[in-house]
């Protein structure tokens, strides 16, 4: 299909603007939405192109069909690889989460079933993320000979070293109430509701400023990314920035204007 943000037609994901939204969908349902080199190149130069797009505010990504979000890596691109063949394929793994993260819109992952291995970390890269019920997620790399890698060293900060080491050595599944409890994703939904849900979400982030939303999202990666006190350096910095916009003065006079009206 083609986006007209981005004017290309893709081959393994579909692109749909409705109402400032861009719905991604990765669409290889017949092996569970697993990513080739195809698709994460389709992925990585959509997320890429977004920054710049003006026909959508907010991104929802989710699965094609009814079993699964993303499956991760397809494991049949990988069966006779080189080492050099790994790399360069994780290598292309990290630009495309690393273009999630750094998307300057907000990205909700919309789980609507499995979501395994690298297709288990994108709703914790995403600024939002919402699961089916029914939904299985794990980290599984070791039982396919492989570690853990890339982003997947970020679980830790979510859920702490020892939970982090259990969930990669064993790579055993869990549910999403248990993702929940680990702080590792935001909602939990009948399966049915994933999108509709989603997209209330998306509707949430459209009434903040634009602006504030990007700067936002860039120190919360600083925290992530960074030391503490180069994180406060650039929260300084950003908090300055925004008020080049005037949207930080608007909104401070409307909120007072408010308050002062309650006051008895």
């Amino acid at each position: 299909m083609m986006d007209r943000g981005n004017q290309r037609a893709f081959k393994e994901i579909q692109v749909e603007i409705r109402d400032a939204i861009a719905y991604v969908t990765i669409q290889r349902p017949e092996v569970m939405n697993a990513l080739t080199r195809v698709t994460k190149k389709e992925l990585l130069y959509f997320f890429q192109s977004a920054n710049d797009s003006e026909d959508y505010r907010v991104i929802i990504l989710t699965g094609g069909g009814d079993r699964a979000f993303c499956a991760g890596t397809d494991l049949k691109d990988m069966a006779n690889f080189s080492s050099i063949d790994a790399e360069q394929m994780l290598w292309l793994e990290h630009y495309l989460n690393d273009s999630i993260r750094h998307c300057r819109k907000p990205v909700i992952a919309a789980v609507n079933g499995n979501a395994l291995g690298g297709g288990c970390l994108i709703p914790l890269i995403c600024d939002y993320s919402i699961v089916a019920d029914s939904a299985k997620l794990g980290f599984p790399e070791i039982n396919a000979g492989l570690p853990a890698s890339i982003e997947i060293a970020i679980v830790h900060s979510f859920v702490g070293l020892a939970k982090a080491r259990e969930l990669i050595y064993f790579g055993e599944l869990f549910t999403p109430q248990e993702a929940l409890d680990m702080g590792l994703i935001n909602r939990v939904v009948p399966k049915q509701d994933v999108l509709a849900t989603a997209k209330k979400v998306a509707e949430k982030f459209m009434t903040k400023s634009p602006t504030a939303l990007r700067l936002q999202k860039e120190l919360v990666n600083k925290w992530i990314e960074t030391d503490f006190v180069s994180a406060v350096e650039t929260s300084i910095y950003a908090a300055g920035l925004a008020f080049t916009t005037g949207e930080p003065q608007a909104a401070i006079t409307k909120f007072l204007s408010r308050t002062k009206k309650n006051k008895p």
